[in-house]
């Protein structure tokens, strides 16, 4: 099954947007610790989704394979998360990103 456009990711991302919430300047990178921070104890799933674009809807909604594509964290929506989005969906030939 594809991946498809996540819509809790994209209106998150886009109102952290318009709230200037935005990385413009440091490089990207999540770690497994930065998954676990963002997923808390116990696991909140709805939470977990927001800071993600893609979803693989073959993938059980309450795990972290489920989501795809991470563009955030600390609060903030990382420009440079964004542009490894695009070239990384590109290169796995997923096309979701088209549709922001």
């Amino acid at each position: 099954m594809p991946v498809v456009l996540n819509q809790a990711g994209y209106r998150h991302a886009l109102s952290l947007i318009r709230q200037g919430k935005v990385n413009r300047d440091d490089p990207w990178s999540f770690t497994a610790e930065d998954g676990n921070a963002l997923l808390g104890d116990p696991p909140d799933y709805d939470t977990y989704k927001k800071w993600f674009l893609g979803h693989d809807t073959s993938s059980n909604p309450e795990t972290k394979e489920a989501w795809k594509y991470p563009f955030g964290k600390n609060g903030k929506v990382y420009r440079s998360g964004l542009i490894a989005i695009r070239q990384r969906a590109a290169q796995q030939r997923e096309h979701f990103y088209s549709t922001m």
